[in-house]
């Protein structure tokens, strides 16, 4: 590791690497032969250069799941136990 250089990325982005690989492991680029996981490491790697955290750069490559998978927005909102259907924001409790 060159000098000053700290770790940075936990096992947390390694997970969610191979979970965001594993999801669009069938997936091209649009119109070419590129895996689609290249927009995500790409994207994520420019968060990462731009001074992004962890949190950030493991959203950005996760950015495209919920949209690609319909089932994950109908277990999203069933996760938050606390939000209303017809209400645009919720508001979270302790419990």
């Amino acid at each position: 590791m060159p000098s000053g250089c700290q770790p940075f990325l936990t096992r947390r982005f390694e997970l969610a690497l191979q979970f965001a690989s594993g999801l669009h492991y069938s997936q091209c680029r649009k119109g070419t032969p590129v895996p689609y996981i290249s927009h995500l490491m790409a994207v994520s790697a420019l968060v990462l250069e731009a001074g992004g955290d962890e949190d950030v750069a493991i959203a950005a490559l996760l950015h495209f799941g919920c949209r690609s998978f319909p089932i994950w927005r109908r277990a999203a909102r069933l996760s938050d136990r606390t939000s209303s259907p017809n209400s645009a924001s919720s508001t979270r409790t302790s419990r």
